[in-house]
This record gives C-alpha cells, structure tokens and sequence, in this order.
C-alpha cells in the first residue's frame, strides 16, 4: 500500500462503506421486504421495512461516492 495520505483515507472509506453496505444489505435482506405484489398495488411497507429500504439505498450511495474516490486518488499516482 502507498505511502501517500490521500490514498490510505481513501481506501479506510471505501472499506468502510463496503462494510456499511453489507450491514445495510443484511438488513433489508431480515426485514423481508415486498417489492411487488400480485395486484400490481404499491406494496405496504411497515416502518421497518421502510427504514431497511432507505438505509440501503443511502449505503449504495455512500459505497459509489467511496469506490469513485479510491480509483480517483489511486489513479493520481
């Protein structure tokens, strides 16, 4: 692993954000959250499945800023 600062805080948030994406993952995963149902009707989320949902697309987020950062400062080298 480089020397150079920029690369290790990089890569100390992508490992971090990967992290939370699974966590995040295991959640929704646990909260058995309907996607579709049979009536074509938007599916009824309780507060928890909710919550998974949301929380899982912010970790997707937070993981693509990450992933974006590390090949930026890896790449500057």
């Amino acid at each position: 692993m480089s020397a150079d600062p920029g690369l290790r805080e990089a890569r100390r948030r992508y490992v971090k954000a990967l992290d939370d994406l699974r966590r995040a993952r295991q959640r929704f995963v646990d909260a058995r959250v309907p996607m579709d149902l049979a009536d074509r009707e938007p599916p009824r989320w309780t507060p928890e499945q909710h919550a998974a949902v949301t929380t899982y697309a912010n970790a997707w987020a937070w993981f693509v800023g990450a992933n974006e950062s590390y090949w930026h400062e890896r790449d500057k080298g």
